[in-house]
């Protein structure tokens, strides 16, 4: 008798961590397509990004969340509250780590917290193609090797173990969005956050941090359409 094919696993995976860790590039290494924006400059997430793994086997929600951090101005309170709303809401939550910086108060806080409201969690040191992270002890004292994994994104190492660790870790169920959606955020609010990441690439000490971007025209149609017609 056939062996019976495994069960589809669907669910909302959060990634956390502190600003400049590497959530948003870790997701789109995981998508294989750029989806979130990545700069040099801390906080350049500012609201929740849900990227859609779709495999055969599993339906990944993957969710960037702004970086966790201290600060009592409005916009680091709106970020705080972003990052929690996702949290409680998720199936399964990748801490992102700096190995060299290893475990701080504030992780064994959200530790805490994600645990309190039975949520699984990871600790993922990230950047480990980095000399001072690849030298740095893993995982942190009082966490079990299975739930501590080391990945760069930027060369790809460890991803494929992640992504196995992850799925085996969701629940069990169907799809959520048909497997070519990528996300459910709109082409506007996507071309709007490219010009925010060229701004925050192209300017320094001139821009603002709470520079935002609003599409005020938006044109859809293709190109090519517009060209003129050749005259036979």
């Amino acid at each position: 008798m056939a062996e019976a094919e495994a069960a589809h696993r669907a669910g909302v995976v959060a990634l956390l961590g502190r600003p400049n860790v590497g959530k948003s590039t870790l997701l789109n290494r995981l998508l294989g397509v750029k989806l979130a924006i990545v700069t040099r400059k801390p906080q350049t997430t500012r609201g929740r990004l849900l990227g859609i793994l779709s495999r055969p086997d599993a339906q990944l929600l993957l969710v960037d969340t702004p970086g966790l951090h201290e600060g009592g101005r409005p916009i680091d309170c709106a970020m705080r509250s972003a990052a929690k709303e996702v949290a409680a809401d998720c199936d399964l939550a990748l801490l992102l780590v700096d190995p060299a910086r290893g475990l701080e108060p504030l992780h064994r806080e959200w530790l805490a917290r994600l645990a309190g409201r039975g949520a699984q969690a990871l600790l993922v040191a990230t950047r480990i193609d980095r000399p001072e992270a690849a030298a740095a002890a893993w995982p942190p004292e009082g966490v079990a090797a299975g739930d501590a994994l080391r990945v760069s994104a930027r060369t790809g190492e460890g991803i494929d173990a992640l992504l196995a660790e992850m799925i085996r870790r969701l629940p069990e169920g169907p799809a959520y969005f048909p497997s070519e959606q990528l996300t459910d955020r709109p082409e506007r609010f996507l071309a709007a956050e490219a010009i925010r990441e060229a701004a925050f690439e192209e300017l320094s000490e001139e821009l603002p941090y709470a520079l935002a971007v609003e599409v005020v025209e938006f044109d859809e149609s293709d190109p090519r359409q517009s060209e003129p017609a050749e005259r036979w």
